[in-house]
């Protein structure tokens, strides 16, 4: 078993949910971590007020599952959608997702979920101030998704809706926003 406080996380981080989360991916299928069955993934999202692009690796599980995990990047422009008048920036953070497919060769359609953890920079503007806020933000979603093979079957394109929250696990500064998200999704994987 892990021990979580050999991590230099404080003891209740989102960062030690977002490693916990990934090390539960891992044990998954941990003969597919050690083989050669991990496949590259490149994914864009899509939300109202940004975007999110990443990379990372994706795994078979079962007969009709995969599961990855990304190391993402979000753009947020939030304009007046927020607390604050004008509210913009972004950061780093990494996702882990599960689909499970309805046929048994992961073409068509899928019923998933992902969990991401964010670490953010905002920068607020309002009529009488203006500032900075550091926030990290657990963003889990649950949607669902078409995949379609591209180049004779090699490349694999899913097409996703998927519908959260966008939660503020941490915010030092003043209040940004926060609440129900809802992504379109691209992601290219090889087979």
């Amino acid at each position: 078993m892990f021990n979580f406080r050999m991590l230099p996380i404080a003891p209740h981080s989102p960062w030690r949910v977002a490693m916990g989360v990934c090390i539960a991916f891992l044990t998954i299928a941990p003969g597919a971590v050690m083989a050669e069955e991990l496949a590259p993934v490149a994914e864009l999202r899509l939300y109202p007020t940004g975007q999110i692009v990443g990379g990372g690796v994706q795994t078979d599980v079962g007969n009709t599952g995969q599961a990855g995990v990304l190391i993402v990047y979000n753009r947020a422009r939030r304009g007046d959608n927020g607390r604050h008048a004008d509210e913009r920036g972004g950061g780093f953070g990494i996702g882990t997702f599960y689909d499970h497919y309805v046929a048994s060769n992961r073409l068509g359609w899928s019923l998933g979920g992902r969990f991401d953890v964010f670490a953010l920079g905002i920068d607020y503007r309002d009529d009488t101030r203006q500032g900075r806020s550091d926030v990290i933000v657990l963003q889990p979603t649950v949607g669902a998704a078409y995949s379609v093979p591209v180049d004779s079957n090699r490349l694999v394109a899913r097409f996703g809706l998927d519908v959260g929250a966008e939660l503020n696990a941490r915010t030092r500064g003043a209040e940004v926003g926060k609440g129900a998200i809802v992504l379109f999704s691209v992601r290219l994987s090889s087979r």
